[in-house]
């Protein structure tokens, strides 16, 4: 990731040099990344997105506006995105720290425009639901299953000493890169932990980026219940103090009066329309009869546009008087030189016949 960030700045600096180029080779990409996930739908595997694609997407967000409404590559980017979230399986820890950092890039992308993802949320909010025992009490949105659940939810109470602080928990980043296969028993209690602590992070995040949506109670109450029924003695203070503060963070957003759709008291003022002035004793070619003020106006400017339109007929034909005798000119002199240039002509010739005779004579 080091070299990813040292080459970002140099990689940008020369998408803007050729932006259309750089647009066409991630569009490239993203077909290979979405011929990747069709192979493996056809063998019923599902792993997506892999470590590459995660590469791609947050490269997508560093060289192209999220903001837009529409986009010829962040667009299906976002679509690639959500199809990660929804339909890819979740076999183990390493599914569950790639679909976080999607659910990470998504957050950056809709800083901007706000946009509700309900892919996002839905994750989210499986993740938080794998912590708690009970089966029956919250299910699970897809892709997640009864079996995730058992991944993260055998939980031994941490002490202090073991997570006191953000430092001794996992980051994002260092959910991603660790490397684990699918057969092996998850018995880093750390690790579980710093999954649920970066996805309570991420919901926090995108409930003040959707505060401002009317179905904000709707979009969050599923995941406020299930906050409700996490046993937060098995968790560390530090998770503990951050679930406190996401709960905090909804009940805010559920007590900011939200607009409601109410039927108009009174319609809408059309818009004026001026009906025509019709003259019933019009007669062409006669004017209306008017007071002393605006005839004058009137004959004013009648005469002015009389004596500007023969103003501009006299203009015209000076200049047509110019252009012919400029030209006349212009023929004059060409035969005066096509002349002289003849007469010249004959002069050499005949000084040539005078020469030629001359020698013959010497010769003789």
């Amino acid at each position: 990731m080091n070299i990813i960030d040292k080459l970002s700045r140099p990689l940008f600096k020369l998408s803007q040099v050729t932006s259309n180029h750089t647009a066409k080779c991630f569009q490239k990409l993203l077909k290979l990344c979405l011929k990747r996930y069709q192979k493996l739908k056809k063998e019923h595997l599902h792993r997506f997105p892999h470590n590459k694609d995660l590469i791609i997407f947050k490269l997508v967000g560093f060289f192209f506006p999220t903001s837009d409404y529409q986009h010829p590559v962040t667009t299906p980017t976002l679509h690639l995105m959500t199809l990660a979230l929804s339909k890819s399986t979740v076999q183990s820890i390493r599914d569950i720290c790639n679909g976080l950092f999607v659910s990470q890039v998504l957050i950056e992308y809709i800083t901007l425009s706000k946009r509700y993802i309900p892919e996002l949320i839905n994750y989210l909010t499986s993740v938080i639901s794998c912590y708690i025992t009970d089966k029956d009490e919250v299910p699970l949105y897809p892709p997640f299953t009864n079996k995730t659940r058992k991944l993260l939810h055998q939980l031994c109470n941490i002490t202090s000493s073991q997570c006191h602080d953000d430092k001794s928990l996992m980051s994002l980043l260092e959910l991603v890169c660790y490397n684990t296969s699918t057969d092996m028993e998850y018995d880093d209690e750390i690790l579980r932990i710093s999954v649920i602590n970066v996805a309570i992070k991420q919901v926090i995040q995108v409930s003040s980026s959707w505060q401002h949506l009317s179905s904000y109670d709707a979009i969050f109450s599923p995941i406020y219940n299930v906050l409700k029924c996490l046993n937060e003695t098995s968790f560390p203070l530090v998770t503990q103090a951050v679930v406190t503060d996401l709960l905090n963070s909804i009940e805010t957003g559920m007590k900011i009066p939200k607009p409601i759709l109410q039927v108009l008291r009174q319609k809408p003022k059309s818009i004026k329309f001026f009906e025509p002035l019709f003259d019933n004793d019009y007669q062409p070619g006669k004017r209306k009869s008017c007071n002393k003020t605006i005839a004058e106006k009137m004959k004013l400017k009648y005469k002015h546009k009389r004596e500007m339109k023969g103003a501009i007929r006299e203009i015209r034909r000076d200049s047509k008087f110019l252009a012919r005798e400029k030209l006349k000119e212009k023929l004059e002199r060409d035969a005066e030189r096509k002349r002289r240039v003849k007469q010249i002509e004959g002069w050499l010739q005949e000084e040539r016949h005078d020469a030629k005779i001359e020698r013959i004579k010497k010769n003789k």
